[in-house]
Order: structure tokens, then sequence, then C-alpha cells
């Protein structure tokens, strides 16, 4: 299988005739399928995604991790949004990274790389077993040893597909797991 992005035109007048998403074409490149489209809004941000980012990255097991928003902090009235992580898997995407998402005592304003990387936003990659790294490029805190970038994963068995649950290891430091 290949995972892509894509900007399609539909025929559907719901969807102004253009649909934004991860796509998915099968090993004999005869099926073409869409895996996540625009308009859904992942919990527990329940904010709509209305543009995917190019990098994709699959695994072994047709999990699929991504970048889309836009995702602002509800919190913060002049973010303005950006993408956040998000991983499919058994046909559910959830939401991994994203602005205002707490972790430990900091908070994520936002997942591109600092001034050293530019201000790029990271590929996300995933691994044979499921886990998707992936830098927090931005993270405000009142504790200064959270300004470094962190790692988020998810990090379930091939075997459990359950719902997620999230565990602190260290100050600015998550894991998701299935519960």
């Amino acid at each position: 299988m290949l995972a892509f992005h894509a900007v399609s035109t539909t025929t559907d007048p719901s969807d102004h005739g253009m649909l934004d998403g991860v796509f998915a074409l099968d090993a004999t490149g005869a099926n073409l399928r869409v895996l996540v489209r625009d308009g859904i809004a992942p919990s527990p941000a329940g904010q709509p995604l209305t543009e995917f980012q190019d990098a994709v990255a699959l695994d072994d097991e047709g999990d699929v991790a991504f970048l889309a928003g836009p995702l602002s902090d509800d919190a913060d009235p002049s973010d303005e949004g950006s993408p956040g992580v998000l991983v499919l898997r058994g046909g559910a995407v959830s939401l991994l990274a994203y602005p205002g998402q707490v972790l430990g005592t900091g908070k994520v304003t936002g997942v591109a790389l600092g001034p050293a990387g530019g201000g790029a936003l990271a590929a996300p990659s995933i691994g044979p077993d499921g886990t998707v790294p992936r830098a927090a490029g931005r993270c405000r805190s009142s504790t200064p040893a959270v300004t470094a970038p962190t790692r988020a994963r998810w990090a379930a068995s091939t075997a459990a597909r359950s719902p997620l649950r999230r565990s602190t290891r260290r100050a600015g430091s998550s894991s998701w797991r299935a519960s």
C-alpha cells in the first residue's frame, strides 16, 4: 500500500467540489481510496481538519501518521492555528500532539521546529510496532526543563488496538498507550 496526501476534485456539492486528505493506493495500483478527509474533528481538540500536510508515514500494519490542521489553543485567542500530529489506526483517527495540549507543566504551542530547524514542520514517522515519535517543536512552561522540544509517541502493541490513555513519564514527555 502507498499512502499520500492529495487534493482531489469531486462532484459532491457539499464539499465545494474539493477534497483534501490522506489517500491510499493498493499494491496493484488499481484501487485508490480515501483514508482520512477534511472535515473530521478528532478528540480531544474537536476542531475540524481542513488542511493536510504532504508528509505521511505508513507502517507494516497499514497505520498512517500525518500532520493536519489548523488546530489552535482555545485558551489563546491570538492563536491562528497550526498542524497537529495524528495517526490513523484500524479506521480510527487519534490526535497525538496539538496546540494547547498540556504536557507535564508545559503546553504545546506548535509542532514546527524552532529557529535552528528554520520553523519547518518535521515529518512524522511511524515504527513497525506502531510507535509514532514526534517532537513538539515549541512548548511554554513555568519549568525551564520543559522548554526543550518534547517527544510525544503512541506506543500500542499491534495486537491491542484499544482506546488511548496518556501517561506522563517526566516533565515534558508523554506517551500514548493502548489501555
